[in-house]
């Protein structure tokens, strides 16, 4: 696939890579012929030739015919030739491999000298052969040794490799020598773990915990990963981050080592965790999760409280506790498909308390915010005495802190509720509004109407959001004045598309509404969606872009490097209009952006093509086929051509009008 997006006729991509100025040269005719010829009828000689040919195919079919021939004598000759091609000899060596792979014999001596031959890669190649051979000879194995202290990269490489895989015991010490001096190097590295964890058991790779080279401690904790064993927890109180973050992700991570969890788990309530990497602590907050238990949820509690750990940790801790008793089934660190049993909250309640209650009353606003969120799911309440005395602060807290007031409802909740009305923080002020409607209908009303006349729009959009709750004839009668305000046009636009939501179902208004909508320019594709021009979150709008399920907009669309090209980019289409960025969502085959829109022309003769429409202009049309190919159509060829179609289908009948509204708030700030 291309990074930049992919073809839209639903066939995926090849990319063949050429050059067009050798497309008949003599070398690729011989080529092609020899590709095609019958190989049954070559000579041996022709055959061992043909393993230093130029050409990779050639040379692999010369080596799979002498296989088939079994000819092993042309290959041992060939390998052993240090004149012949160097490209021959490593065809010769695999072909040898080949015929070890199926279990037949070859002359050892012929091996052990490859094995020390004056060219490393011959000595590697042959180190690999002898590792994928079934069962070969002691004194082979033990030949491949000492290639662990050869002077160049390669031969170590395959031997370490070819010793795990033969699973020669005595190669350990070795082994961890090798690693000691090589394991820094990723590739080292790799070849030394594949060696340890199949020549070596767990508990002699355990016992590496006290080496003194970080290199060899880190490989034996990927050794014990491979393994899947939980010997690999000590490696958790490593001094080396590095390590102990491998150790996490090792326990943690794709099937996981279940037995260890605890272990991961219990770095949470050591010191060194404010300092640790990211990535170890998310996966002790995960792991804890996952064993589901009241203490380890105090684990995570507590963690939480921690200020010297990052801030945006312990808000994580917070998130995992909120969806404790009944999780998402995507894993917080992988997003593996890994389902928990759900877990009923008050069996946890008195294991998180304390610590909710003192990040309740935290400083830092977004912890003590989420801690009162938290407290909830649990059914944690402060007594009402402290409640009131956080509301009366003022502070973004006071929401949660009034909400949880609601729930207690003592006899001066009203009290509380009017100067929470006039606070200065938004979100105070609209919880406000919503307890106010439940103490008291007749004085929400009140308050409502005055916000709406304000056009205080975020508090008249909660009020508005309340209102088709509310029985009461007050309330009928409020619904009624804001729907003729929006009729005659006296209403803030930003809350036109609120005020239709609460009217739904008011059938005292529908013949307003109807007068309202009948209005509208009937020809108009946009008619319906106007009310989402004004009013929208940018914030909101931009999950809407980067997290719905149902929009998908990052399947197509690129903001900066985030995203795909198979549509247009969009980092500066906050320029456009917000009635070209409306007609773009709701009607996207209204105006479609050259090269991106699918068309079918038809020629004079009768042909037709398919494609995506790249210019036009008076004397010419350029498509973009199928097969990735440009054709430059002169006008005078063409006979008809479909309007261009766009892929996008109308986000106006994929997602609510409020998710519109804020979608297109956002593609506004882009510019």
């Amino acid at each position: 696939w291309a990074s930049s997006g992919y073809p839209m006729n639903e066939q995926g991509a090849v990319w063949k890579l050429d050059d067009p100025t050798d497309t008949h040269t003599p070398a690729r005719a011989e080529t092609a012929r020899l590709l095609a010829q019958d190989w049954s009828t070559p000579s041996r000689t022709a055959l061992r030739q043909l393993l230093g040919h130029a050409d990779q195919r050639v040379r692999m079919k010369a080596q799979f015919e002498l296989v088939r021939r079994d000819a092993t004598d042309v290959l041992r000759a060939t390998a052993l030739d240090p004149s012949a091609p160097r490209l021959a000899r490593f065809h010769a060596i695999w072909g040898l491999g080949q015929t070890l792979r199926h279990g037949q014999p070859v002359a050892e001596d012929a091996l052990l000298t490859l094995l020390a031959d004056l060219d490393e890669e011959v000595r590697a190649q042959t180190a690999k052969i002898i590792g994928e051979a079934t069962a070969p000879r002691a004194n082979l194995t033990a030949a491949l040794i000492p290639l662990l202290r050869d002077t160049h990269d390669r031969p170590r490489f395959f031997a370490a490799i070819a010793l795990g895989r033969l699973g020669v015991t005595a190669a350990q010490p070795e082994l961890v020598a090798y690693l000691e001096r090589d394991g820094t190097d990723p590739f080292h590295r790799h070849a030394g773990v594949m060696g340890l964890h199949q020549t070596a058991s767990a508990e002699a790779i355990a016992a590496l915990v006290t080496h003194s080279s970080t290199a060899v401690r880190l490989s034996a904790v990927l050794a014990l990963r491979r393994l899947a064993s939980p010997l690999v927890s000590p490696f958790l109180h490593d001094t080396d981050p590095l390590i102990v973050a491998e150790a996490a992700s090792a326990i943690h991570d794709d099937e996981s080592i279940p037995a260890a969890l605890a272990d991961l788990a219990a770095l949470l309530e050591t010191p060194a965790i404010t300092t640790a990497p990211e990535r170890t602590v998310r996966r002790a907050l995960s792991a804890a999760l996952r064993l589901r238990t009241a203490p380890h949820a105090a684990q995570v509690a507590r963690f939480a409280t921690l200020v010297d750990a990052p801030a945006d940790l312990r808000l994580q801790a917070l998130t995992i506790l909120q969806q404790w008793p009944q999780p998402a089934k995507l894993d917080t660190v992988e997003g593996r498909f890994r389902p928990l049993d759900p877990v009923d909250p008050d069996h946890l309640a008195a294991s998180v308390a304390p610590a909710l209650r003192t990040l309740s009353q935290s400083d830092d606003f977004a912890l003590a915010e989420a801690a009162w969120t938290v407290s909830d799911v649990y059914n944690l309440s402060s007594s009402p005495a402290d409640l009131r005395i956080i509301i009366a602060r003022d502070t973004p807290i006071a929401a949660a802190a009034l909400q949880q007031l609601t729930k207690l409802n003592p006899p001066d909740l009203l009290d509380v509720v009017r100067p929470a009305l006039r606070s200065q923080h938004v979100g105070v002020r609209q919880q406000a509004l919503r307890t106010l409607a439940r103490l008291s209908p007749a004085a929400f009303v009140s308050e409502a109407s005055s916000l709406v006349s304000a056009n205080a729009v975020p508090e008249s959009r909660t009020a508005l959001q309340i209102l088709p709750t509310l029985p009461s004839p007050d309330a009928a009668k409020l619904r009624f004045i804001v729907v003729n305000q929006l009729v005659s046009g006296q209403l803030d636009p930003a809350l036109a598309l609120d005020v239709l939501i609460a009217a739904e179902s008011d059938s005292s208004v529908a013949t307003q509404i109807a007068a309202y909508q009948a209005d509208k320019d009937a020809t108009n594709p946009l008619s319906p969606y106007l009310e989402t021009l004004h009013g929208g979150d940018p914030v909101r709008g931009q999950t809407v872009f980067e997290t719905s399920v149902v929009a998908q907009c990052t399947l197509c669309h690129r903001i900066g490097k985030s995203g795909s090209e198979v549509g247009p980019r969009l980092n500066k289409i906050g320029e456009k209009s917000p009635e070209y960025l409306l007609e773009s969502l709701v009607n996207p085959g209204a105006v479609v952006a050259m090269g991106f829109g699918i068309t079918t022309v038809t020629l004079q003769d009768g042909t037709v093509l398919a494609g995506t429409l790249l210019a036009e202009t008076e004397k010419s049309t350029t498509l973009k086929l199928a097969d990735g190919t440009t054709k430059k159509l002169p006008q005078s060829t063409i006979a008809s051509r479909t309007p261009a179609q766009s892929a996008m289908p109308p986000m106006g009948a994929l997602i609510p009008k409020t998710e519109l509204r804020d979608l297109l708030a956002y593609l506004q700030t882009l510019k």
